[in-house]
């Protein structure tokens, strides 16, 4: 069921007897509770929570078959002066009409429109996985253009721009309930098999798979704005080898932090990771 509250703030409440109806009721309810009233129009970018005199606009990229509801959580503890907003890639939930986009190139293109208008604060890019690589080439269209003011960049769980792995992997079919659960942060077992569930879920995923795995860095001059990476000491997925390089890509201040956990350690540890996330943009914004 799906609770409306004053604010109109939607929370999904997943039960093991009927998932797929509550699923749909949650996908209608997208568009109402994260467009921002003054700019119902715009598909993008996402604010869950306005918080009035906010200094600095934290922009949150999710990871591949993720959405910007993910960061929820994180716009209902980020105190004052920091304001949450994510970005809604096209071809799930409310956007599940339109097209997966042709690559990271066209999203940072149409993400860098799209934040032109929010770019009345400080902003502050963080990216998760292959939110990582939007994020940073989101950063280098905004410091060439000069639009707004970009106090840092943090990036999580990605290799660095310049490491390229060759997509060998098959996607993914209704019998990966497990793996896609995995893939998507843990999401419910039970919803994961779900059938409709895997419908919906499947051409997502495997569409940004391809989306991120068709990536190729473009030489460029680094960023002049500091940036910060996390890592899980668990992760399957990265390694410190592969991560290493993204210190190549900025002349200001980089920073290494580890966490204990995997892939989506920033779940796993949140209390761990909201106070590490504070302390970074404290530093960006002092």
């Amino acid at each position: 069921m799906v609770d409306a509250k004053k604010s109109h703030t939607y929370r999904l409440i997943v039960t093991t007897r009927q998932p797929m109806i509550i699923l749909n009721t949650f996908l209608e309810r997208q568009s109402q509770y994260m467009l921002d009233p003054r700019r119902a129009s715009d598909l993008w970018i996402r604010r869950f929570t306005a918080k009035s005199g906010g200094q600095v606009r934290l922009v949150c990229f999710p990871h591949a078959g993720g959405s910007a509801g993910f960061f929820y959580p994180l716009s209902r503890n980020l105190e004052h002066p920091y304001e949450v907003v994510a970005v809604q890639y096209p071809g799930r939930q409310d956007r599940r009409s339109e097209d997966i986009a042709g690559g990271v190139e066209e999203l940072a293109d149409r993400i860098f429109e799209a934040l032109k208008p929010w770019a009345d604060v400080s902003l502050v890019l963080l990216g998760h996985s292959m939110g990582s690589i939007i994020a940073f080439e989101v950063a280098r269209r905004l410091e060439s253009s000069a639009t707004g003011t970009l106090a840092g960049l943090i990036v999580s769980a990605r290799r660095a721009p310049a490491v390229h792995h060759e997509y060998d992997k098959s996607p993914w079919t209704m019998h990966d309930a497990q793996a896609v659960s995995e893939a998507m942060g843990g999401t419910d077992p039970v919803l994961a098999a779900d059938r409709s569930f895997m419908e919906l879920t499947l051409p997502v995923l495997n569409g940004d798979y391809l989306v991120d795995a068709s990536y190729r860095y473009r030489p460029g001059p680094p960023l002049r704005c500091p940036l910060t990476l996390f890592t899980g000491d668990s992760d399957p997925f990265v390694n410190d080898e592969e991560t290493k390089g993204w210190g190549e890509h900025t002349a200001g201040r980089f920073q290494h932090r580890r966490f204990t956990g995997g892939h989506f350690y920033l779940t796993e540890q949140r209390d761990t990771f909201y106070s590490a996330l504070s302390e970074e943009l404290s530093g960006f914004t002092m």
